[in-house]
């Protein structure tokens, strides 16, 4: 928790990194990319705490630019608007984002899922702004963002989840 709790940057991949062990394997070095593993562990806490009742969610959303470095770098910028969308799509239709979550990986209803959200991706896009992402990222961003707005937010989840 304490690896995700800190910006998801490249200053900060490191502390995720300890949680990936090379004696692990047979032979080998592991490598991930960080934004996959980051939204792997988010789905997989989400999808343990929250799987089979969708939580509560607060009014506000959580504060995706706490721990960014100041002054703001590009790839700080780019975390930030990235969760900034993320948080407008759950925002805009929470049911589906959340059965995104916790739906099989690759079914049909994980594409038919997609198909429902399609429209709202558009209009949570700036003017100008470039986003960029699969539906592997963007179901972990989900994941995070759901995860986030249920524990760090002001609702209280629903009984049964704590």
């Amino acid at each position: 928790m304490a690896a995700l709790s800190l910006f998801p940057s490249e200053a900060n991949a490191g502390a995720l990194g300890k949680l990936a062990n090379d004696d692990c394997l047979a032979a080998g070095e592991l490598r991930f990319n960080t934004l996959l593993f980051r939204g792997g562990l988010y789905t997989a806490l989400y999808r343990e705490r929250f799987g089979r009742q969708m939580p509560a969610l607060p009014q506000g959303p959580a504060n995706f630019s706490a721990g960014a470095p100041q002054p703001l770098d590009a790839d700080a910028a780019k975390a930030i608007a990235l969760r900034e969308f993320g948080e407008c799509v759950v925002r805009a239709d929470p049911a589906t984002a959340h059965a995104i979550v916790t739906v099989r990986i690759g079914s049909a209803e994980e594409a038919r899922l997609y198909t429902v959200l399609g429209p709202l991706l558009g209009p949570c896009v700036y003017e100008g702004q470039e986003v960029k992402f699969s539906k592997t990222v963007l179901s972990g961003l989900f994941a995070e963002i759901l995860y986030r707005d249920a524990t760090e937010g002001s609702a209280t989840p629903p009984a049964g989840n704590n």
